[in-house]
């Protein structure tokens, strides 16, 4: 016989697991992101690619003073200094991303462990009516469909995996 409270329980780990894993290839995608944009700003700050606005003044030449004064910024100069920086700080917050992200996989990936090695365990048959059920949500029907057999032989099997689990992650 079994007991609800473990059964459920065992039913809860095994969706969020499921869930874990889906936030794991999202959170990849998103660093694969991050890393291309990492490149490109790369590549502006390289290629001096800045963006300047469109009403700059020009230069005033009577304000520069050239042999021994002091040399003021012109106001183009001092915008590719402002937008130099803007891209660094704007790297320098994706390059932090990108590390936070690795370390929630890694994370996730740690807390996920114990249930893939446990999953693991189970035959082939098994590990398709936990994929089917807790990963891709289909109803008992729909497995036995396309397992070709009767739905209370899939509840039946449904059950002692669910047990066979329990017992594995209890130890």
């Amino acid at each position: 016989m079994r007991n609800n409270s473990s059964y459920s329980k065992t039913e809860w780990i095994l969706y969020n697991h499921f869930k874990r894993i889906r936030k794991i290839e999202r959170l990849k995608r998103i660093i694969d992101h991050t890393e291309r944009r990492i490149l490109q700003i790369k590549s502006d700050i390289k290629e001096c690619r800045y963006v300047l606005r469109d009403n700059l003044k020009g230069i005033n030449y009577d304000t520069l003073k050239v042999n021994g004064g002091i040399q003021e910024k012109s106001p183009i100069e001092s915008m590719l200094i402002r937008e130099a920086v803007k891209l660094e700080q704007e790297l320098e917050e994706a390059q932090k991303k990108k590390y936070r992200l690795r370390r929630r996989i890694r994370d996730k990936e740690n807390k996920a462990l114990d249930i893939k090695l446990v999953l693991e365990k189970l035959d082939d048959e098994q590990q398709q009516i936990v994929k089917m059920k807790y990963n891709e949500g289909l109803s008992l029907n729909n497995i036995s469909s396309v397992l070709l057999c009767d739905k209370s032989t899939v509840k039946r099997k449904k059950d002692k995996i669910i047990n066979f689990i329990s017992q594995e992650l209890d130890r």
